[in-house]
């Protein structure tokens, strides 16, 4: 394929995403794949990685290639017009992402089993994939569903620790901003067939997050 059939078709390219552009609307994202040169929006930057890197992703491949952003669990190791269209549909600021240390007030501070379970949670830390919400602090990680952190979206994660008394941890809230959550955070054991849980009781904190810097 000479030069001057490369050039028509990257022009016919730029024409289309340009048309789109103008009739479609933004859908917000749990996460924003589509920034594929990461800057905080979704922008012609994106675009032009898209289309230099069309074709399949280089070997090995999975992992997926950065501009492979379609299908959002796995990618298809191509980049391809779902991916050009996945850009084009995301086009503008990226949504709000939690991923981040967060202050948490008060102290979330428990000891029980002489000592065996014991925490002091004063931060927590969100980690957010496409599909899924992790957050560290309590005695084990908690999962849940990816989250938009704008005012009024909700939030829930949960993590157990089976054992003869099986410790369960959730934080349940709600983002008050993009900086801020209110929640609740709970504490509950629960015996097994032939176990105790040693004065470990079930407990609940209100709990304030705040964005660290």
């Amino acid at each position: 394929m000479n030069s001057r059939r490369i050039g028509r078709r990257v022009h016919w390219w730029l024409l289309m995403v340009v048309t789109m552009i103008a009739v479609r609307s933004r859908t917000a994202q749990a996460v924003c794949p589509a920034d594929v040169v990461p800057s905080g929006t979704v922008d012609v930057n994106d675009l032009l990685a898209v289309i230099t890197s069309w074709g399949p992703c280089p070997l090995p491949c999975p992992p997926r290639c950065t501009t492979d952003i379609m299908p959002l669990t796995s990618g298809d190791c191509t980049t391809d017009v779902n991916d050009l269209l996945a850009v084009i549909t995301a086009w503008g600021p990226c949504p709000c992402n939690p991923s981040g240390s967060w202050a948490s007030t008060p102290a979330a501070n428990y000891s029980c089993a002489f000592g065996l379970v014991s925490f002091n949670i004063t931060q927590w830390t969100f980690s957010q994939s496409a599909t899924t919400l992790s957050v560290m602090g309590a005695p084990t990680t908690m999962t849940g569903a990816a989250v938009v952190c704008g005012s009024g979206q909700a939030f829930s994660v949960s993590g157990s620790i089976p054992g003869s008394c099986t410790e369960t941890y959730t934080l349940v809230g709600t983002f008050t901003s993009a900086d801020s959550f209110a929640a609740t955070f709970t504490a509950t054991y629960t015996p097994g067939s032939a176990g105790a849980c040693f004065g470990c009781t079930t407990h609940q904190w209100s709990v304030t997050g705040t964005r660290n810097p």
